[in-house]
């Protein structure tokens, strides 16, 4: 009896596929075909963002290449016909850079990362601030906090002191950043602007964490000069 409804079973099921045979096949078409597709997708995916990062290492390749071709004096004493073809340089470099600079992946990182640096070099820190804020900055890595310092520094030179201290304390609390003092001191710098409490704290942190530093010294300098002004 077992058996039989086994059997039974078994016949209900090829008659099924034997009746709907063609649906079957749609469907399995279906899914092999959605399967190729996201195959595809992804294979092109991969392929477009291997090219964007080729295109933007060629790019920076050239640049550089540019730099050592023309540019026979060091940045600090470069002539006025070497500044006029440095700047001609950036500025293509940075428009062409720019088309990569909203990807959501690491070409547009290093999109960003160039461009911001470009304009931070020439001491244009609104647009720099503006590039690196768009960077997606991984943790505890060197550059992380070296692009956190920059953006500080950008928004202190803007005068945007809560900004300036977000970004100064990224870079401090950033594992790999080895500036510590430095940071933490101008943290407390720009305190003095908003709370000379805090100020205070953070320059007391910089003697205690730091306190072999020329940051330490000034921290301290400091601490007594506030003192006498409060």
């Amino acid at each position: 009896m077992e058996h039989d409804e086994k059997v039974t079973l078994s016949d209900k099921i090829n008659n099924f596929f034997e009746q709907n045979r063609k649906k079957v096949l749609i469907v399995f078409a279906g899914i092999f075909i959605a399967v190729i597709a996201v195959v595809v997708s992804f294979m092109i995916f991969e392929n477009k963002k291997k090219s964007a990062m080729s295109k933007i290492e060629t790019l920076i390749l050239e640049f550089e290449k540019f730099k050592s071709d023309n540019l026979k004096n060091s940045s600090d004493s470069l002539t006025e016909e070497e500044k006029k073809k440095l700047a001609e340089a950036e500025n293509a470099l940075i428009e062409k850079l720019a088309a990569y600079s909203d990807n959501n992946n690491y070409a547009g990182f290093m999109a960003c990362q160039q461009i911001a640096d470009i304009y931070f070099r020439n001491n244009d820190f609104e647009k720099a601030l503006t590039y690196y804020e768009k960077l997606n900055l991984p943790k505890d890595r060197y550059i992380s906090g070296v692009m956190a310092y920059n953006a500080g520094t950008c928004a202190d030179e803007l005068g945007q002191n809560e900004k300036a201290i977000e970004f100064y304390k990224k870079a401090v609390d950033n594992t790999e950043f080895p500036f510590k003092a430095r940071v933490l001191f101008n943290v407390a710098r720009v305190q003095e602007n908003l709370d000379v409490k805090l100020a205070i704290d953070s320059y007391n942190k910089v003697l205690a964490d730091y306190p072999d530093t020329e940051w330490a010294s000034l921290s301290k300098t400091r601490i007594i000069e506030l003192g006498l002004e409060h």
